[in-house]
């Protein structure tokens, strides 16, 4: 695939110098802030996803994971996260090393320092055995940490471990997911057979790294090994290593043990550790176990299926089978498209085989729907793969929509709106879910294009949250996205007949829907001092840890909002804004300090 050709992205208060690194989820740039710091900056693109939805979910995964990458060391901090008006988000983060130079950064002549670069200048060798334990538990203890704010890297491999001040820490964190993201990302290779994004794939993944570091092998030539001439205690330790690598990358995931972060760094740990390895290893580190001799009785390293002997030498070769395999979605009538782009045709398919002990996933494309992934591990006697696909269908320009009740809309410019009046049923549907309990409405007629139809009517106050229902409603089914709001249009003008006694003089009323884009406004803030700074936007934590002071706050709906900021040691300060259509604002403020005691300072 050929690579995009983009504009260099404009950043508030850095200038970005040049590109380094990019790939299917975002560029990274090299920018120099306001203060002569040298920073990175990952830009994604919305042009990269084929919908909003999508973006927007990666956009808040980012925004959730800025504080926690603060917090551990084994994490590439994030200082800023940004947003460019529908083109892309950015976060900033800390500059690796210079794969030469360090922390001397050459703009020009800078290359990152990562595993991936260190294992290519090995030029094969294997890396020094102690070496591949002390990075197994440092990136280890990292993924314990993340996995506990329950979340999944996705995508580790050489290239995203980073050096920063000669420590290797996690990067490409825009791969994070939150609970319940399915997106299929990760590696060849480096993905396990049952499949990508859960905590037990990353430790898989980190096994492959440790793989290719302890015996200068490609992690798809596993469980290969190299003749490596080692003695005394290195060769203990690699033999234990090694074991380790076997039961972390063992094909068939219920015959691993060291399935969770703790349990693999705690078996590290007894290999580093001369003493508490020598007195009593674990018993996965027992030289019995290790599989130092085995051989690939399948090509591919990730579908490899291989037996435990009960000696190194004994090994058992398995007989490669088949079984069949059904692809279905639900709805039917989906394209279904393999990882590598192939066009396998529409569901329902059959008459397809896989090779048992193998992952297979693929991605299902149907319109109005999202694009989605499915997969299973085959096994016999078969299996079926189904994806459930969920709505995707948002208002486009000049095409007829209907909303999540099935009402149909007709494009009005860049707008739509419903051709009728709000019916009696839609507002019954509203009554029986719970959300329009004391609602004040009746039925009434008007006279429309010459017919005489049968509407609800109600107040102008009833008529906005009805409709506020509906775009939520529509927004958790999928018709709208969060840029979209549906508004009522009422209409005092028309004359309502045959009106219920009571209702005449109450000030009730028939009104269409109209879909309408959100008009957005958005805030520049400065605050003097940023340390500890924590910004707040309707009671919202919206900052912290302001980079240079500066913080841009956006999707700012129309109306009255109420800001506040707040740090240890200072006066809080709060003010009311209020935003038009499209407004953006711009403040500076200053925190005056308050005189008290704040255990971290002198006072």
């Amino acid at each position: 695939m050929r690579e995009k050709i983009r504009d260099i992205p404009e950043i508030p208060d850095h200038e970005v110098l040049r590109k380094i690194g990019g790939g299917s989820y975002g560029d990274v740039w090299m920018a120099q802030a306001v203060t002569g710091v040298m920073r990175a900056i990952k830009v994604i693109w919305r042009e990269d996803f084929e919908n909003d939805r999508d973006f927007e979910r990666e956009f808040e995964g980012i925004r959730n994971y800025e504080p926690i990458s603060r917090s551990h060391a084994g994490l590439i901090p994030i200082l800023h996260v940004g947003r460019s008006k529908e083109k892309f988000y950015y976060y900033v983060m800390e500059l690796a090393d210079d794969v030469e130079k360090g922390q001397k950064i050459h703009p020009v002549e800078y290359v990152p320092k990562t595993l991936r670069s260190e294992l290519l200048a090995a030029e094969g060798r294997p890396l020094p055995v102690i070496d591949c334990i002390d990075m197994g538990m440092k990136i280890g203890r990292a993924l314990d940490y993340l996995h506990d704010q329950g979340l999944a890297h996705r995508d580790i491999k050489p290239g995203n471990i980073v050096y920063h001040k000669g420590v290797p820490k996690l990067a490409d964190i825009g791969l994070v997911a939150m609970p319940g993201q399915h997106t299929f990302v990760g590696t060849q290779g480096f993905v396990p057979p049952e499949g990508p994004g859960t905590r037990r794939a990353d430790i898989y993944a980190l096994g492959k790294v440790m793989y290719e570091m302890a015996t200068g092998l490609d992690r798809l030539d596993f469980p290969n090994l190299p003749e490596i001439k080692l003695h005394g205690e290195s060769a203990k330790r690699w033999k234990l290593l090694n074991a380790v690598i076997c039961d972390a990358c063992e094909p068939r995931e219920p015959r691993r043990t060291l399935k969770t972060a703790p349990l693999l760094v705690s078996a590290l740990e007894k290999i580093g550790d001369n003493k508490k390895f020598r007195k009593k290893a674990h018993p996965l580190l027992k030289p019995a176990f290790a599989l130092a001799s085995l051989m690939v009785v399948l090509a591919g390293g990730m579908a490899a299926l291989y037996k435990q002997a009960s000696r190194p030498q004994d090994v058992e070769t398995v007989e490669i089978q088949y079984a069949p395999v059904k692809i279905t979605s639900i709805p039917n009538g989906a394209e279904v498209w393999t990882v590598d782009g192939e066009f396998l045709g529409t569901t329902p398919l059959g008459g397809r085989e896989g090779q048992v002990g193998t992952y297979l996933q693929y991605e299902f494309r149907k319109s109005g729907y999202s694009n989605t992934f499915a997969g299973s591990a085959v096994s016999l006697p078969g299996v079926i793969i189904e994806a459930h696909l969920p709505i995707f269908a948002p208002p486009k320009q000049d095409e007829y929509w209907s909303d999540a009740l099935g009402m149909g809309y007709l494009p009005k410019g860049h707008e739509h709106e419903s051709p009728s009046f709000l019916s009696h049923r839609f507002a019954q549907i509203y009554v029986k879910s719970g959300a329009g309990e004391g609602l004040n409405y009746t039925v009434a007629y008007v006279k429309q294009n010459g017919a005489r139809r049968k509407v609800a009517i109600m107040s102008p106050k009833d008529a906005a949250q009805y409709c506020q229902w509906l775009t939520e409603l529509s927004l958790e089914r999928g018709f709208l996205t969060s840029e979209f709001q549906i508004v009522p249009v009422i209409d005092k003008k028309i004359k309502v007949l045959d009106i219920p006694n009571g209702y005449k003089n109450m000030g009730l009323f028939p009104f269409k829907c109209r879909v309408k884009s959100i008009p957005f406004g958005q805030l520049s803030l400065r605050v003097e001092p940023a340390d500890d700074a924590m910004v707040f936007l309707d009671g919202i934590l919206v900052g912290s840890d302001l980079v240079d002071g500066s913080l841009r706050v956006q999707d700012i709906t129309p109306g009255k909002h109420t800001l506040s900021i707040d740090a240890e040691g200072f006066r809080s300060i709060s003010r009311v804004l209020t935003f038009g259509n499209w407004e953006e604002k711009s403040l500076e403020l200053r925190m005056m300090p308050n005189k008290s005691v704040v255990f971290t300072r002198p006072w």
